[in-house]
């Protein structure tokens, strides 16, 4: 008689059946992982937040660094897991409030915005304190920075 994946879970524990206590081939976006974490943060205005390293993680930081999002970040070794790198990063605050309140993640790897010189140039005047932040091939760009550099490239995300 055969019995069930799950039965043989119960039955002999999960080493035996091949489950893992973790899945290690989950695709997650990293630039959403720091959104995320950004809003969170953000919202519950906490201290600083911990996230993964990756070098997409770092240059995304690095851009809101530059642009005063976050005051600033640290990369240290994680203390629990062996060989893991973490990131450190704080939300800037004004008056024990957020700055930036909220940022939304508007290209996804499933929907991407493309936006010309012409549409850079309308937003310009349409947005007063919203900030946008384009993915270009120059790299991570403010909207005025693109405008001086005559550069187009993706809608990433909006900070209100």
């Amino acid at each position: 008689m055969e019995t069930s994946l799950i039965g043989k879970a119960i039955g002999f524990g999960p080493r035996e059946c091949g489950f893992e206590s973790h899945v290690s081939n989950i695709y997650y976006n990293n630039y959403a992982y720091v959104v995320n974490h950004y809003n969170l943060l953000a919202s519950k205005k906490n201290t600083f937040a911990q996230i993964i390293y990756t070098r997409q993680n770092i240059q995304f930081l690095r851009k809101l660094n530059a642009m005063g999002v976050i005051n600033n970040f640290i990369i240290h070794k994680s203390k629990k897991i062996k060989n893991t790198r973490l990131i450190t990063f704080s939300v800037s605050m004004y008056k024990n409030e957020p700055f930036y309140s909220k940022i939304r993640l508007v290209s996804k790897p499933s929907k991407s915005y493309n936006l010309t010189l012409k549409h850079l140039s309308v937003l310009k005047t349409k947005l007063h304190k919203t900030e946008l932040l384009l993915s270009t091939n120059v790299g991570f760009l403010t909207l005025h920075e693109a405008l001086l550099k005559n550069v187009s490239g993706k809608l990433f995300c909006i900070l209100s």
